[in-house]
C-alpha cells in the first residue's frame, strides 16, 4: 500500500452525485473528492486565468450583445464542465482506495481557498481591467440617460499595463 492511501477497511465508495454537487458549489473540490488533486489544482488555475482573460476581452473589443452572450456561455460552461468531469470520474473510479489528502477537513479548506481566490480575481478585475457603473444623474443628459449602464475600460488608462 502506498503512503498516500488509507486502509481499505475505512474506504467508502465515491458518490457521483456528491462529486458533481461539490464541483458546482466549490469549483474543483469535486475532483479532490474523487482523488484527483493535480487535476483539481490545474482546473483551479485554468479558472483563475480564464475569467480575467474573458474580462479583458469584454472591455477591449467592441463585441456587442452576441459577444456578451458568448462570454456568458463560457462562464456557465466551465462550472458545468467541472461538475460533469467530477461525476464521470466518480462513476469510473467509484471503489478506488482513498488518498491521504481525502479527509473531511480538506474539502472545506479547499472550498474556502477557492472562494478566496475567486474574490481576489474579482477584485483584480475590478481594480485593473474594468468596472460597471450606473449613471445616477442627468449631467450628460443629451448623450447618457440616468439609469444607463456603462462598462469602463481601465486597461487603457492604467500605467501598470
Amino acid at each position: 500500500m502506498s503512503s498516500l492511501e488509507i486502509e481499505p477497511s475505512f474506504s467508502r465508495p465515491r458518490q457521483p452525485w456528491l462529486a458533481a454537487l461539490l464541483s458546482l458549489l466549490g469549483g474543483p473540490v469535486g475532483q479532490i473528492y474523487v482523488g484527483r488533486l493535480r487535476r483539481s489544482l490545474f482546473l483551479w488555475l485554468i479558472g483563475a486565468c480564464l475569467f480575467p482573460c474573458l474580462a479583458i476581452w469584454m472591455v477591449t473589443w467592441p463585441i456587442g450583445r452576441l459577444g456578451f452572450l458568448a462570454i456568458g456561455l463560457c462562464l456557465l460552461a466551465f462550472p458545468v464542465y467541472l461538475a460533469v468531469d467530477a461525476f464521470l470520474l466518480a462513476r469510473r473510479n467509484r471503489h478506488a482506495s482513498p488518498k491521504r489528502y481525502q479527509r473531511w477537513w480538506i474539502y472545506p479548506f479547499f472550498w474556502i481557498c477557492f472562494c478566496f481566490s475567486n474574490y481576489v480575481v474579482a477584485c483584480f478585475n475590478r481594480a485593473y481591467i474594468g468596472e460597471a457603473f450606473v449613471v445616477p444623474t442627468r449631467s450628460m443628459y443629451s448623450t447618457i440617460q440616468p439609469g444607463d449602464r456603462v462598462l469602463v475600460d481601465k486597461l487603457r488608462y492604467n500605467p501598470m499595463f
